[in-house]
């Protein structure tokens, strides 16, 4: 084996492997740590272990696994070939959704695989064995995105949105049944609504019909008789 250490100033630093560095950038900051062959760590406090890991940050990164790469400060490359690294576009993007600032060489990134480039496959790897999260910082995990999901069918049921009646077709419903269904019709049309005790009202655009009981014939059982018949024609 081969030992090479750089004691530039204060001198506390390690390599331990055949070719490997430990060199201070920001010239006087101890602590450097390279252990395996050409592993490299430059910067404050960078700790490379790994053949060919390199922790070149110009602060605080780590690199741990073979050809494992944190060129960024503050930032961890976790695993065989991983890199930690953001282009220029991507350090300064916002959050999806939450649209929060973000400042990618200050905060730094952990990664645990490498995009595609050039020769080199995309390396991806599932992190298992995650608690549920609770703060807004926190990780979620796949339970937590079942128990939502199981709640979004509850709220919104989409299936009544699905269907579009045709111009002139005729829609029946029974007493109590909810009409939630598209109308393929234009932007001027009229609705009729047939049937005793039923009234028809207009309000931000949302047509309600209305049953008034009291309107109703009734059978000789003391059963109201009911019918509910809908024509999207455009004359009603």
């Amino acid at each position: 084996t081969e030992q090479r250490y750089n004691n530039d100033l204060k001198g506390e630093h390690i390599a331990l492997g055949e070719g490997s560095v430990a060199f201070d950038q920001q010239k006087g900051y101890s602590g450097l740590f390279a252990a395996g062959i050409n592993a490299v760590a430059g910067g404050k406090d960078a700790i490379a272990i790994g053949n060919q890991a390199s922790a070149t940050g110009n602060n605080f990164s780590i690199a741990i696994g073979s050809n494992a790469e944190a060129p960024m400060s503050n930032s961890i490359a976790l695993g065989e070939g991983s890199i930690a690294n953001l282009t220029l576009s991507q350090q300064g993007k916002q959050s999806y959704l939450t649209k929060e600032d973000w400042n990618g060489d200050y905060n730094g990134v952990l990664s645990l695989g490498r995009d595609l480039s050039g020769a080199r496959a995309e390396v991806t790897r599932r992190i298992i064995h995650v608690a549920g999260g609770a703060a807004d910082t926190d990780a979620v995990n796949v339970k937590q995105l079942k128990a939502l999901e199981a709640k979004i069918p509850k709220a919104v049921d989409l299936s009544k949105y699905t269907t579009t009646d045709k111009l002139g077709a005729v829609i029946e419903q029974k007493l109590g049944d909810t009409y939630a269904k598209k109308a393929d019709i234009p932007a001027v049309k009229t609705f009729k609504a047939v049937g005793d005790g039923i009234s028809v009202t207009e309000k931000d655009n949302v047509i309600t019909y209305t049953l008034d009981t009291s309107k109703l014939p009734q059978s000789s059982t003391g059963v109201y008789i009911t019918e509910q018949r809908y024509n999207n024609d455009l004359k009603g």
